[in-house]
């Protein structure tokens, strides 16, 4: 009983006591406490938008311009300049597509998250 219990806790999201699914890989999620998620949340609300969401919508150039963002910062705000109506829709799309957590989503705002993975240590030699 008592693995069973564990393994359902392995498998709920920390930050939003949701259970993971395909659209949250485990990698992405099951790392940030809620005390992380608060932090990157006050910190994404001083960001400034690197990334605007406009005519085109998601299409590849937004995705690997919004990839690279996330490969140098970790923590990026994306706007809606147009689609403002499908901002619900589209920023689990875009976050799934990036492997990216979504941190917070305020008015036209979209504020998303991945951690730089950790470069393998050196052996000393």
């Amino acid at each position: 009983m008592a693995d069973a219990v564990s393994a359902d806790n392995r498998a709920l999201n920390p930050a939003l006591g949701k259970k993971l699914g395909a659209r949250n890989p485990p990698c992405v999620t099951d790392e940030i406490s809620n005390r992380e998620l608060r932090d990157l949340k006050a910190k994404g609300q001083l960001l400034r938008p690197v990334v605007f969401i406009g005519k085109e919508g998601l299409s590849a150039a937004l995705i690997k311009s919004l990839d690279e963002a996330l490969g140098h910062h970790e923590l990026v705000k994306v706007k809606f300049a147009d689609f403002k109506e499908e901002k619900k829709l589209l920023t689990p799309q875009l976050a799934e597509k990036v492997s990216a957590q979504v941190v917070m989503r305020v008015g036209n705002v979209a504020v998303f998250f991945r951690r730089k993975p950790v470069p393998p240590a050196k052996s000393p030699g």
